[in-house]
């Protein structure tokens, strides 16, 4: 205002007082048009400037602004301190910037700085948002090594870490550490159960917070909110909202997101809507990730048109649709069986500027699979390639069923050996999806090699490979195979679905033996426990 306002003539010092006000507000872009202009006079900043700058650029999300500001400020001959540092750390955790972060450490102790346990909890933090455990727990212990106690913040960033890598039991071992736990180390714990999908260590966490009197917060029932979305429990997730209000904390649009998401489970596009308009009432805006988490539900519910309509909200809410809306959209068409509405959305998000990913080119590859177009899907793989984008595991399956479907086996099985040639590791349902096209041919002998295969990568065969070895041994008449196989499997301790014995049953039923297959098996069995046994 005083800048624009006619007759008035700032001076040095009056717009240094400037940036000090809009910089402790926060005004990052304000606080950048001052300093410029301040620097441009050759204006001289007092640390205490600096370090306001770096944290409003830092705050607003511009981490080169605020690296480029702690140039300057070295620059100018005033030295940062600690604090300035550990800003420029921090900042970091907003994009997962590990490498930057441990370049700020390293300028820190070059400049002859210790480093305080704010320095240490930012790098353990920063390695977190990097899905980054190792180095988190390797800071943890350089900090040790410094004579500087690990607290809870440390550890509840070390849950983060672990939890975002996957990996539960460690996440929930750091419990074991001697700490004792806050809410937000819960929270980080209840989240770490729902990427794994864990109701069970879910409750668990929540019984242990509250035999140690601590109160759920908002973070804590949106969180099992998740658990409960994870585990399909629509019911439940519900019942968490109602905890919620009786608590009398006010939901956000987060919580309300994680309710949409979890009518995706179970298709329930009518409760879906209702959240919604539960959301408006409470005078909660619904933002990108509300609209295409109801996308979701559409598609579950297999409603292309009403996933149409969702799209078209946003565009009337003023939101842009990112890759995300558009991967939905175009899962909708191909959920619904119609690979040309899936295309054309593809057509759509391209003249948008938005850059599609491996799960957009898999989508397509899916669809094509369902038209039986191997053709189609092989062209899709090469744009995907021309495109830079890499393709993994789920690529690599959708374009070997797209063979298989459309009868084209001896390339289903080539584009398996390409995928191992540039080692991407198959899964069981990879395993499974070629030994099926094997079984489309009676290729009996290359069936088995693909499952000693299997074997020899150190995957336990699903239920699917198991069909759809019996399958393939029915059909070229080895019985006695198929029966082995069952046994070998059961005494194994792989758990054989009822689907799975019938099918051998009608197998042996087909040929005229009417002996119950049951008997055959458990005297399989006994004779395998006795090979084992000698």
């Amino acid at each position: 205002w005083a800048k624009a306002a006619p007759g008035i003539e700032l001076s040095v010092e009056h717009e240094r007082i400037m940036l000090d006000v809009v910089v402790f507000h926060g005004r990052a872009v304000d606080a950048l048009e001052l300093y410029n202009s301040l620097r441009q006079s050759g204006a001289v900043l007092s640390s205490r400037t600096y370090a306001g700058l770096i944290q409003a650029c830092a705050s607003a999300g511009r981490l080169e602004k605020s690296l480029e500001i702690l140039h300057h400020m070295r620059e100018a001959g005033n030295t940062p301190n600690v604090a300035s540092y550990n800003i420029a750390i921090s900042a970091c955790a907003r994009t997962g910037d590990l490498i930057t972060a441990l370049q700020m450490f390293a300028a820190l102790q070059a400049a002859g700085l210790r480093p305080c346990s704010k320095t240490y909890n930012g790098l353990v933090h920063v390695s977190a948002k990097a899905r980054d455990p190792a180095t988190a727990e390797e800071v943890i212990r350089s900090m040790r090594a410094a004579g500087i106690a690990p607290d809870v913040y440390s550890y509840t960033s070390l849950v983060q870490a672990h939890s975002k890598a996957g990996n539960l039991a460690k996440a929930i071992g750091v419990l074991q550490s001697g700490i004792l736990p806050n809410v937000a180390t819960f929270n980080s714990l209840l989240n770490a159960c729902a990427e794994a999908g864990s109701l069970e260590k879910a409750l668990e966490v929540v019984e242990k917070m509250q035999a140690m009197g601590l109160a759920a917060d908002l973070l804590t029932y949106t969180s099992l909110i998740k658990v409960y979305s994870k585990a399909n429990d629509l019911e439940k997730a519900l019942g968490v909202l109602e905890a919620i209000q009786r608590d009398g904390i006010s939901p956000n649009v987060d919580t309300y997101n994680s309710l949409i998401g979890a009518c995706a489970s179970t298709a329930s596009l009518a409760e879906a809507k209702g959240l919604l308009e539960a959301m408006r009432e409470a005078g909660i805006k619904p933002d990108l990730y509300t609209y295409n988490s109801l996308i979701n539900v559409c598609t579950k519910a297999r409603s292309l048109k009403k996933a149409r309509k969702v799209f078209g909200d946003i565009q009337e809410a003023g939101l842009v649709p990112d890759v995300t809306t558009y991967n939905s959209l175009i899962n909708a068409c191909v959920k619904t069986g119609d690979l040309q509405a899936a295309e054309e959305v593809f057509l759509d998000m391209q003249e948008a500027g938005v850059q599609a990913d491996h799960f957009t080119y898999t989508s397509l590859i899916g669809a094509c699979a369902a038209q039986r177009d191997s053709l189609r899907a092989e062209q899709i793989f090469f744009n995907m390639h021309v495109a830079g984008v890499e393709p993994n595991e789920f690529t690599y399956n959708s374009f070997i069923h797209a063979c298989a479907e459309a009868g084209d086996f001896a390339r289903a099985l080539e584009v398996f050996e390409h995928m191992q040639q540039v080692r991407i590791k198959a899964s069981d349902v990879t395993y499974a999806i070629v030994i099926n096209a094997c079984g489309k041919t009676n290729d009996a002998v290359k069936a088995e090699e693909v499952f000693v295969d299997m074997q020899k990568a150190g995957l336990q065969p699903n239920d699917d490979v198991c069909k759809g070895m019996i399958d393939l041994y029915a059909e070229t008449g080895n019985l006695a195979k198929a029966e082995t196989l069952l046994c070998d499997m059961q005494i194994a301790g792989f758990r054989v679905s009822e689907s799975t014995h019938n099918l051998l049953i009608n197998a042996w039923a087909k040929e005229g033996d009417h002996v119950s297959t049951n008997d055959r098996l458990q005297t399989g069995m006994k004779r395998t426990a006795w090979k084992i046994a000698s």
